[in-house]
């Protein structure tokens, strides 16, 4: 599976950090990932990351028109 390319030259599977997801989202305390609804990779025992596409198709579902 070839990941798709979004209009900022970023992957739509890229992987996230609990620090790089917190920062796109603008969240003071990078501990509320991990309770937010959306789907984590599981790398090890105590890597854990997020797919960017995963992040964005939170923030549609969240957005109020």
């Amino acid at each position: 599976m070839i990941p798709q390319s979004n209009d900022d030259g970023t992957s739509s599977g890229e992987l996230m950090t609990r620090d790089e997801v917190a920062a796109w989202l603008k969240l003071k305390d990078p501990r509320r990932v991990y309770k937010l609804p959306i789907p984590k990779v599981k790398l090890g025992r105590r890597t854990i990351r997020w797919r960017r596409a995963d992040v964005a198709e939170l923030i549609n579902r969240r957005t109020v028109t």
